[in-house]
């Protein structure tokens, strides 16, 4: 009876981690042509940025259209993978979170229509431009941000980390790229000091991104974020923030040149940024499949263990083995207990470390968005506020979101 409740057990621990591993192997079918299609999102955002600092401009309007029309490709390739996901998914007893968010996105891509119909008629200001498409792309992250924290694999949960941040990186460069088309394509002086504290808490927050990146990543994916840093582009990145910054604060040299020159230069590093994108999503498919693998082979050794218990019974080689068999639990069965036990331990307080931050991370952007309703500032100011009473009472990031909410609620 023990030893037949505990196959059962097993069996059972088996399937329930061959469905999660199948959810997330799934779900990379469609982060792969998500990522594509925000990609070509935060083209498209960069692109009306040059069109909306020069309306007269053709060979902008012309750039728009283009990346309009990659888009729609990309859209339709990503929706169809959704409905092969959907299907797929129906096996699965998913958190409500994760058609809830995945749903809010593609709610958010009815709003194209509108924001590019006000964009084609000037009717909309640059900078709500961007913040809408922003808001967009911060729809589809959220989704990738929610099956990270489906993960209940170590390994999984790390690989996961590590592509969000990277996306989260890539999106921020995106909107240092759209903000800077703007500084320097204006010679009009406005809203300087927001596009500066802007522009700095994107490379600031990209850094950080970056830093969780080497947290998660393998030694290998580290050493493909380090070769970035050798592309040509970085040896002008540099100069061109600093041109950026500059302009903030004296536009008269600002001309459409040097906006499309900045645009390149962006567009050029943000491209880079795919290879290892794809990289990430690949490895965790390649980590889930390894692990579904495994896990088969150990289901096999478990029915094959049934068999086994009779030759144990004819070795008689200890008492304590004679009681075990005799409480009917054989010691090949005894032994894949232990080795699950032993790995689950291994795991465990890498994948608390995971989910921490990922909840770290909820507490810092709750608290950023409460900061933004009761005081009336914008989120760079929220940021910069947050950072600097981190700095003052020495407290972590975290803790301080902590304290912000107890104190604002």
């Amino acid at each position: 009876m023990l030893q037949e409740n505990l196959q059962n057990l097993l069996t059972r621990a088996q399937a329930s981690q061959q469905l999660a591993l199948s959810f997330l192997f799934s779900s990379m079918e469609i982060v792969r042509p998500l990522r594509k299609l925000v990609h070509a999102l935060q083209l498209e955002r960069g692109s009306n940025s040059l069109l909306l600092v020069d309306p007269q401009n053709i060979l902008y309007a012309s750039r728009v259209d283009a990346y309009r029309k990659q888009f729609a490709d990309d859209q339709m390739r990503f929706l169809q993978a959704v409905e092969v996901w959907q299907a797929q998914m129906e096996q699965h007893a998913l958190p409500s979170s994760v058609y809830i968010k995945l749903a809010h996105f593609l709610e958010t891509l009815n709003h194209l229509v509108n924001l590019r119909e006000q964009i084609d008629t000037r009717e909309i200001k640059t900078d709500q431009a961007i913040d809408d498409f922003s808001s967009i792309i911060a729809s589809a992250l959220a989704f990738v941000f929610e099956l990270a924290e489906q993960a209940l694999d170590a390994d999984i949960a790390r690989g996961m980390l590590a592509l969000f941040n990277f996306m989260q990186a890539k999106e921020l460069a995106g909107q240092e790229r759209a903000l800077g088309v703007v500084v320097l394509g204006s010679r009009a002086r406005t809203q300087s000091a927001q596009l500066t504290a802007a522009l700095k808490t994107r490379i600031d927050q990209q850094w950080q991104a970056f830093q969780l990146v080497r947290s998660f990543a393998t030694d290998a994916q580290i050493a493909q974020l380090e070769q970035l840093k050798q592309q040509p582009y970085r040896a002008h990145l540099e100069q061109w923030r600093d041109r950026v910054s500059a302009s903030t604060h004296n536009s008269a040299h600002n001309s459409l040149a040097l906006a499309e020159g900045w645009f390149d230069l962006m567009t050029q590093r943000i491209d880079g940024f795919q290879a290892l994108e794809d990289d990430l999503i690949s490895y965790l498919q390649i980590i889930c499949a390894k692990k579904m693998a495994a896990d088969e082979a150990f289901g096999s050794a478990s029915t094959t263990s049934n068999h086994l218990s009779g030759l144990d019974s004819q070795l008689k080689q200890q008492v304590d083995e004679r009681v075990m068999r005799v409480r009917g639990v054989s010691r090949l069965l005894l032994e894949q207990l232990h080795e699950q036990a032993v790995q689950l331990g291994a795991v465990e307080a890498e994948l608390m470390l995971a989910k921490q931050t990922l909840l770290d991370r909820r507490f810092i952007e709750r608290a950023k968005a409460l900061l933004m309703i009761k005081k009336h500032i914008t989120e760079e100011q929220a940021h910069q506020f947050m950072r600097n009473q981190a700095m003052k009472s020495g407290l972590k990031m975290v803790d301080l979101a902590k304290q912000l909410l107890q104190q604002l609620v």
